[in-house]
Order: C-alpha cells, then sequence, then structure tokens
C-alpha cells in the first residue's frame, strides 16, 4: 500500500465520511492553503489513492477488503432462519435482507478476495434447503440520499 501521513488520512476522512469534497472547505477544516490541500489531493491521485475527478476511493491500493453481495434462494422459511442463525457466527457478514421477489435473502460482506466471497458462497450453496447462491463483488456504491427512505416534504 502506498504510503500516506495523518494529514492524508484526514482529508480522506472529510470526503468520505464527512462526505466534504470542496477544497475551498476541506481546506478550511484542515487549517491550510488551497494550494498545500491541492497538492496533497494531486500526491493521492498520483498514488491511485483516490481516482477521478471526484474524491473516490480505490480499496484494491488501500489493502481494504472487498465488499459483495450473495443473493440467495432457498426453500422454505425454516431454512432461511437456519442459515441466519449460520451467518452470525461470520464476523465479515454485516448485512442481510429478506426480499420478496424471486430470492428470499441477500447478504452483504467484506471479504479479501473474490476467492473468499466464492468459498462462502460454495458453503451456503451445499446446504440443504438452498436452492440458489449467486454471488457479487460490489464495484462501486452510489449514494442518492443520505437517508435511508425519501422523504417528501408533504409528509
Amino acid at each position: 500500500m502506498p504510503k500516506i501521513d495523518d494529514i492524508d488520512r484526514k482529508i480522506l476522512n472529510l470526503a468520505f465520511e464527512k462526505k466534504i469534497t470542496n477544497n475551498a472547505k476541506l481546506a478550511k477544516h484542515l487549517n491550510m492553503k488551497q494550494t498545500s490541500l491541492q497538492s496533497r489531493v494531486n500526491a493521492l491521485k498520483e498514488k491511485k489513492i483516490i481516482k477521478g475527478t471526484e474524491y473516490r476511493l480505490n480499496p484494491e491500493n488501500m489493502n481494504l477488503p472487498i465488499f459483495g453481495i450473495i443473493i440467495i434462494d432457498v426453500e422454505n422459511e425454516l431454512i432461511l432462519e437456519e442459515i441466519k442463525k449460520d451467518l452470525l457466527s461470520l464476523s465479515n457478514v454485516v448485512l442481510g435482507f429478506r426480499l420478496i421477489g424471486a430470492e428470499d435473502y441477500i447478504i452483504g460482506l467484506y471479504v479479501k478476495s473474490a476467492n473468499e466471497i466464492e468459498f462462502i458462497r460454495k458453503k451456503l450453496q451445499n446446504t440443504n434447503g438452498v436452492i440458489s447462491a449467486h454471488p457479487y463483488i460490489i464495484s462501486e456504491v452510489d449514494r442518492f440520499s443520505t437517508t435511508p427512505y425519501p422523504l417528501k416534504e408533504e409528509l
């Protein structure tokens, strides 16, 4: 992983966790000149820590885990409840979504490689009562809202 210092970490924290991506605002928060900030942002781009004209992390170059999902279809509700109990023992599984439709459940998990998500998929697929388990690596997330539900002024 390319080296970054505490100031670089602060820039990344403000950009990704606080959603401050305006260079003037970032510089103000960091108590530094905009030209100094721009030099650091350019260096982060050269190191491929962030990519594009917007602030987007490149997880591979940061040694960060990969986020993936596995979509699961099961024979019945009892099987799903057993699978959910088994998933509690996996620390890298962070989300679960019950579905209405063709499939029954989606799990969200962090893995170090595509091989790891495939290993978990095979384990799920070989569970009695599992019809299918399909893995996907998430390559990019678009955030359209900061709230989980659309809020309308009429409400």
